[in-house]
Parts: structure tokens; C-alpha cells; sequence
């Protein structure tokens, strides 16, 4: 119990330091895509497509639904 009270503490005070300690491959692994996320400007473009298309995924059925009701 006491341990579980000191990790969701250390996760509150420092949740990456803690997650990297914690999860050491998975940590540098998502280190490693956030640096190349932040560097790469074909990275960047490629995410705001992704998110672009998500978008687009949610407003094409309203979209659809107003113009058959119209």
C-alpha cells in the first residue's frame, strides 16, 4: 500500500521523470518520437494530415445529413 501511495505521488510531483525511471524502453522510445515530432518538419505535416483527416472523418456525416435534408 505504502508503495503505491509513493509512485501515484511521484507520478503527481514528476510524471515523466517518473515514467521514465519507472518504463526505461518504453520511455527513450517515446522521447525519441516526440524529438523527431518537434525536428521534422515532414513529421509535422504528416500528424496535422492525420488530424486533418480525423477531422474530416467526424464533420463529413453531418455534413452529409444536412445536405440530404435540405
Amino acid at each position: 500500500m505504502l508503495k503505491q501511495l509513493v509512485t501515484t505521488l511521484a507520478y503527481v510531483k514528476a510524471p515523466r521523470a517518473t515514467f521514465m525511471l519507472r518504463h526505461p524502453k518504453v520511455g527513450v522510445a517515446a522521447y525519441a518520437v516526440t524529438q523527431g515530432l518537434r525536428e521534422s518538419p515532414t513529421a509535422r505535416k504528416v500528424a496535422g494530415g492525420l488530424v486533418g483527416l480525423g477531422a474530416l472523418t467526424v464533420a463529413l456525416p453531418t455534413l452529409v445529413v444536412w445536405a440530404l435534408r435540405r
